[in-house]
């Protein structure tokens, strides 16, 4: 699968990749989105506000990744010939292909509080708020586009024990919200699913994004979320999970 956009100038950005529902960090789009943001600073912005195209089927994840991320994201049914016109018309051409991967900077909070499980409900929803605060805190000097948006979220096992706990750090990439930067976590340390009976304490209700995210990667479709505040933004009005997992919001 191949995914494209074309920037001013006649610069012809591209990915490709391959992905499953239940590992969508290698897919074209996602790659293309993730180099982007790694390659062009604050010149993503301006780039990813252009179409995205791309010559395979669109995935529910695909789709609401480019809804929280990018602009908007079309299909091409016969886009072999009308890519190559495009490469050929191009000015340049830069491949940008890159994984998504596990974040440094986000996975410092497991392994900061790891120690104090386990931990009860009330102990965990005090520790994530505390988390967001400590992020909000750290950034409160920076530009708006230079900080992330203050979100954290803990993961824990049916007996207490902490599975991982993030942060958000989307000030270098949209992608990098606190639930994608967990999924990543566990996924580093060869946790391909989230375990039957687990809770996830989240400071804000998770985006459609990051709904898409976890959901294939729940064991029976069994995870509590305990949300506590309501994102009231575009991507936050969404019931991606009401059907499939429970959450329950405090604010």
């Amino acid at each position: 699968m191949r995914a494209w956009l074309l920037a001013e100038g006649g610069l012809l950005i591209t990915a490709t990749g391959t992905a499953s529902f239940q590992h969508p960090w290698t897919s074209a789009v996602t790659r293309l989105i993730a180099g982007v943001n790694a390659t062009f600073g604050e010149e993503r912005y301006r780039y990813l506000r252009r179409r995205i195209f791309c010559d395979g089927e669109i995935s529910t994840w695909d789709r609401n990744l480019v809804k929280v991320c990018a602009k908007r994201i079309t299909q091409c049914d016969n886009s072999t010939e009308d890519y190559a016109a495009l490469v050929t018309s191009a000015t340049r051409v830069v491949d940008v292909g890159l994984d998504l991967l596990a974040d440094e900077d986000s996975e410092r909070c497991s392994q900061a509080i790891g120690s104090l499980s386990p931990m009860t409900p009330r102990d965990a929803m005090i520790l994530t708020a505390q988390l967001a605060s400590s992020e909000q805190q750290k950034f409160s000097g920076a530009k708006l586009h230079q900080a992330p948006r203050s979100v954290a979220c803990i993961l824990l096992d049916p007996s207490g024990q902490i599975l991982g706990a993030n942060v958000n750090t989307n000030a270098g990439s949209q992608l990098r919200h606190a639930e994608v930067n967990l999924l990543l976590s566990l996924a580093k340390r060869g946790m391909t699913c989230i375990p039957d009976g687990a809770t996830l304490f989240t400071s804000l209700k998770p985006c459609r994004m990051c709904a898409t995210a976890l959901v294939p990667h729940v064991e029976s479709r069994s995870l509590r979320i305990i949300a506590l505040n309501d994102d009231p933004g575009p991507h936050g009005r969404h019931q991606m999970l009401a059907s499939s997992l429970q959450v329950v919001s405090l604010s």
